[in-house]
């Protein structure tokens, strides 16, 4: 067996598609979904497993400052096999270590087999859930089951004159004019912000839904990626000034209503820490449920004690 480490620039189509296949085969997913997925990022590196010329496994690393992540997904082998798997996570840990990506983490969901090789190979860190809201209710009846200060917040924001609008049709300039909303949330929650151009980047089938005040100022908003009968966030952001206006209560009511009417069926918020409820994970723990418990993994064992840190840090010296 040998292992290659190879940009995702320089695959060719029918090499992709064979890797896709595979992934999503082994993922339980379907080909699109993952093509569409990992196409997406643009920073992104393979490690790719093959076997007397036979692509037999891999997994794929995203760059970004300096910080290593493989998202939503696991090690991927053809048998499931677990000399491959700790090939590949070896490698993995090599190229992490060689490249100096000291703030890294490995995020792996519920189903995966072989946590005891992460466990062997890297450090445990903690676990992430994934909140999902199943769009099978009656609108109304739903409003009234969630919990009285999220009702409030709904209220008090349509109280204020806050609204939301429905952008179907996303343009570059659409997502210019509220990209620094969501770079001032970062910095100020010491996040590192992506880029304009990583922001941007998102498939064709993103929704953009914006949140104006009572004089039509643009003051939030955030970004949903569609797929066949479920829809996901990806972005949401708000100006510091109006949170005493709840202004996220009223963007989250208004998405999930927005694509009730749709059919569609069910409202991925990604995730929140377990089984801390703080900030957050409280937030979007009130409108939905964990559905998925994942753990994550990293080479760095002090990696989310100090990166919150580093990153303030960071955004404060570069503003």
């Amino acid at each position: 067996m040998n292992i290659e480490i190879v940009p995702y620039s320089h695959i060719d189509g029918l090499e992709f598609d064979n890797i896709a296949n595979v992934y999503a085969n082994t993922l339980s997913s379907t080909y699109e979904y993952q093509k569409r997925f990992v196409s997406c990022w643009v920073q992104v590196v393979w490690i790719l497993a093959y076997k007397d010329a036979q692509f037999i496994g891999g997994m794929f690393v995203i760059e970004k400052w300096k910080l290593s992540e493989f998202l939503w997904t696991a090690p991927f082998a053809t048998w499931n096999d677990e000399e491959i798997i700790r090939k590949i996570v070896q490698s993995y840990r090599t190229y992490i270590r060689k490249h100096f990506f000291i703030f890294n983490k490995l995020a792996l969901g519920y189903g995966f087999e072989f946590h005891h090789i992460l466990k062997q190979e890297l450090w445990y860190t903690r676990q992430v859930g994934t909140s999902i809201i199943l769009l099978d209710f009656d609108a109304d009846a739903y409003f009234r089951s969630l919990r009285k200060w999220v009702k409030w917040g709904v209220n008090k924001a349509i109280k204020e004159g806050l609204y939301t609008e429905v952008v179907e049709q996303v343009t570059q300039k659409d997502l210019e004019d509220v990209y620094h909303l969501y770079r001032e949330m970062c910095i100020r929650k010491a996040l590192q912000p992506h880029s304009i151009e990583d922001f941007s980047a998102l498939p064709s089938t993103k929704i953009l839904i914006v949140l104006k005040n009572n004089e039509g100022e643009i003051i939030g908003g955030n970004i949903i990626q569609k797929f066949r009968d479920f829809f996901t966030l990806n972005y949401n952001f708000s100006k510091e000034e109006y949170f005493d206006s709840q202004p996220n209560n009223l963007l989250y009511w208004n998405t999930i209503t927005y694509w009730l009417k749709r059919k569609y069926k069910y409202f991925n918020l990604w995730g929140v820490y377990i089984p801390s409820v703080d900030g957050i994970s409280r937030f979007k723990l009130s409108w939905g449920w964990v559905t998925e418990v994942y753990n994550e993994y990293s080479t760095n064992p002090l990696l989310f004690s100090v990166l919150p840190w580093i990153i303030k840090f960071k955004n404060k010296f570069k503003n």
